[in-house]
């Protein structure tokens, strides 16, 4: 076995903030809303583990331009449905990670309590 086939790999962002619309309500439709994204990318192997090379890894900038993109594109009513095409996005452009959890949270949700925010956890697989 050569050196990095048996590693695995999990790479990880954390508090990326999006402004976007999305929401069943009217007003989340029409004003700006502040989302925070956290990913998890599983990969099977890590050959930039030994090579060292951008090639041989997840481009953590091209996931972050790929959710922002992601979530700015169209508006969902639905968190569990903006996670589900973050993830989407991420499985078909980067063919080396064989799954993502995305957790995608509302930072002031338009309940009338008081809540600091509400996320949705939703992991695609291959």
């Amino acid at each position: 076995m050569m050196p990095g086939q048996g590693q695995a790999a999990v790479l990880r962002i954390e508090g990326l903030e999006v402004t976007a619309r999305h929401g069943l309500l009217p007003q989340e439709k029409e004003s700006d809303q502040l989302f925070r994204f956290d990913l998890e990318l599983r990969m099977g192997s890590c050959p930039a583990c030994v090579s060292d090379k951008i090639e041989d890894t997840v481009d953590y900038a091209a996931v972050i331009d790929d959710v922002v993109a992601a979530a700015t594109t169209r508006q969902y009513e639905l968190l569990e449905r903006l996670a589900t095409v973050v993830a989407g996005a991420v499985l078909e452009r980067h063919v080396t990670v064989d799954s993502v959890l995305v957790r995608v949270e509302k930072a002031a949700p338009p309940v009338d309590q008081a809540v600091g925010s509400v996320s949705v956890i939703v992991e695609v697989e291959r």
